[in-house]
């Protein structure tokens, strides 16, 4: 189980029971701010307002509960994905500790983060990198490959 880092301020997703419909309705004296679900029922709420409204409510053998169980919550990506090629060896280089400033295209050594698998980028262009003998964007290589070292292949923000 990994855990992640949150703060009570982050929004949450929930879909809500009749029951919590209701309980949300009280809590506002039958008259509550608009409640807004998105197209597949849920409703969002900052974390601290939803303990506020519905806590009480969230109890050991409460077979009325206000929500599902399943929740989302939402998660500030430490992480952003590289804008162009050029800012990824310009990374590269200096995580590599390459002085010299260089566009020469590196090789380097990547994993699949679901299952391990090392491949090695082969090829770039402007906004992707080959991998396999196909391009592979940017955004797609963020989401699911890292760095050997575990490190996301992405930019601190």
């Amino acid at each position: 189980m990994k855990y992640v880092n949150t703060n009570l301020n982050y929004n949450i997703k929930v879909k809500l029971t009749k029951q919590g419909k209701q309980i949300y309705k009280d809590y506002y004296n039958n008259d509550p701010p608009l409640l807004y679900l998105d197209y597949r029922g849920y409703a969002t709420f900052q974390i601290h307002d939803f303990m506020n409204i519905f806590g009480p409510h969230l109890t050991m053998g409460n077979n009325n509960l206000p929500c599902e169980t399943a929740i989302q919550i939402e998660y500030q990506e430490k992480y952003r994905p590289f804008n162009n090629i050029d800012e990824l060896i310009a990374f590269w280089n200096k995580k590599q500790r390459i002085t010299k400033d260089t566009t020469d295209c590196p090789s380097i050594w990547i994993k699949e983060k679901e299952t391990g698998d090392k491949e090695l980028i082969t090829g770039y262009t402007k906004q992707s990198v080959l991998l396999n003998g196909s391009h592979i964007p940017l955004s797609t290589l963020f989401e699911r490959y890292v760095f050997l070292d575990d490190t996301p292949i992405g930019i601190e923000q």
